[in-house]
């Protein structure tokens, strides 16, 4: 049978990568010459601590498919683990809380005094800190140079064949259609992200699906530094939804809003990793708007600067890059996936959990896809090559 996989993201490339090894021919689609979406303007970190108990064994599977990448692909992982630094007793009290009802069900989770903190992670700023959160399941690759290797994996592995700078502008149940080319194909998977509202923009608003348009920065110090882990503080804590059930949360949200009411606006929070270069990435805001702006607006990057100084000491740094990038999301779901025609299914608005969901959920879609399809029990369940 074959596959069709419109798009070379994470997500794209993870449903490509689910039928590839149950032995499917794949064939994916890419308007660019080359990944040019969110997967690449990431901080290429899966971030297990920002998602819901509910979707841990999403995100388990996931990191259990990337760790066999990390192998087969070659990809490099730069550093793991996280710190969310509290520099209020509000904040410090939402860890607590977070501590005492997650320590069970997520693993490396440990709360850390001042002490701890400062002995641990020389960067973090004493004079305002309360302690931290330490977990251990995270990690950060360099989504630069990953998104292209399991791009050279699935070819050399799996046989898939990448169409790049091959916009596809037509789809109905087994056929699909550039400017000068049509494919045949038995099972269609859009997986454009934001791009799909130019296939389907009826569904795209009937869903009421959003854009996140966010800002984001790149920066080299003047001397050498590891800065170890991914560290972020308060404001991180009102936007990620793991910390929603936390009692003491509409405190902090309160206090911050009064604090920082124009982050809050600008959907700002701040959050650095290093990449294996020893460039620091930084960032980020969230906009939610269906036609956003192709401009940077440089007091946001300034915002971002500011807050980052108030939890960390860094060597002096340069700007060396500044981006934008944008993300389709879902109202009610944590992903949209649905099959909107016979034999082709959307996969789309992950809302910028690609890297740590996405491996994951395309597995589970695959066997929903298979099943609505009818293939042959017999199906190859190929192990992943290394």
């Amino acid at each position: 049978m074959k596959v069709s996989i419109i798009g070379s993201g994470i997500v794209g490339l993870a449903h490509a990568l689910a039928f590839a090894k149950r032995g499917f021919e794949v064939n994916v689609y890419e308007r660019h010459g080359s990944p040019m979406g969110a997967s690449i303007r990431n901080f290429g970190s899966f971030w297990s601590i920002g998602q819901e108990n509910r979707y841990l064994s999403i995100a388990s599977k996931t990191k259990e498919i990337w760790n066999e990448l990390i192998i087969g692909a070659g990809i490099e992982v730069v550093s793991r683990g996280s710190l969310i630094v509290a520099n209020s007793e509000e904040e410090n009290n939402v860890l607590k809380e977070f501590y005492g009802m997650e320590a069970s069900a997520r693993n490396g989770l440990k709360l850390l005094n001042h002490k701890e903190v400062i002995k641990s992670h020389v960067f973090v700023k004493q004079g305002k800190l309360f302690g931290a959160l330490k977990s251990e399941e995270e990690f950060v690759i360099n989504p630069r140079k990953a998104i292209p290797r399991i791009i050279a994996f699935l070819r050399n592995n799996y046989q898939v064949k990448f169409h790049f700078n091959h916009a596809i502008q037509f789809v109905s149940s087994n056929y699909l259609a550039a400017e000068d080319s049509s494919w045949e194909s038995d099972i269609i998977i859009v997986c454009n992200g934001s791009d799909f509202e130019t296939l389907y923009p009826h569904k795209f608003r009937s869903e009421c699906m959003e854009k996140c348009h966010l800002q984001m920065m790149k920066a080299s110090t003047n001397v050498y530094m590891q800065l170890g882990t991914t560290i972020c503080s308060g404001l991180s804590l009102v936007h990620y939804p793991s910390f929603s059930a936390c009692p003491s949360l509409p405190k902090l949200k309160e206090k911050l809003e009064c604090d920082f009411s124009e982050y809050i606006k600008d959907g700002i929070h701040v959050l650095i990793t290093q990449n294996d270069e020893g460039d620091l990435i930084i960032g980020d805001s969230h906009l939610y708007d269906n036609q956003p702006q192709p401009f940077i607006e440089e007091y946001i990057n300034q915002n971002i600067l500011l807050y980052l100084n108030q939890f960390l000491n860094l060597p002096d740094f340069q700007i060396t890059q500044r981006w934008t990038g944008t993300y389709a999301t879902h109202p009610e779901h944590k992903h949209f996936f649905e099959m909107i025609d016979e034999n082709v299914w959307i996969s789309t608005g992950f809302g910028g959990a690609g890297m740590t969901l996405g491996l994951g959920q395309a597995e589970e879609h695959v066997a929903r896809i298979l099943k609505v399809a009818d293939v042959d029990g017999k199906e190859q369940n190929y192990p992943l090559a290394i």
